[in-house]
């Protein structure tokens, strides 16, 4: 038996090994310049409009159609936010 395996308790088992590129999820998609974003932003973006247009055409309230219409107009700023920091990151390679 080795020095390690004689410290360790009864039962104790080693944790698997992570991938090698693994990063986590959380991380990537508050990063404006991931790709993930992106998407995020433009899907959010045309749910919004389409939710909103909808919601004119069968006569919902007023707020119910200006609250989609804020999450479409926030969807399009991360879209481009996005858009705008990739831009900055290629100009500075």
């Amino acid at each position: 038996m080795s020095q390690g395996e004689a410290n360790r308790p009864s039962g104790h088992r080693r944790s698997p090994a992570r991938r090698p590129g693994w990063r986590g999820v959380g991380r990537v998609l508050l990063s404006l310049t991931s790709h993930h974003t992106f998407v995020l932003g433009v899907v959010v973006a045309a749910g919004g409009f389409a939710a909103a247009i909808r919601g004119l055409l069968d006569g919902d309230g007023v707020l119910g159609v200006l609250t989609l219409t804020g999450a479409a107009l926030a969807g399009t700023a991360l879209a481009c936010a996005s858009i705008i920091q990739f831009g900055r990151r290629e100009r500075r390679r």
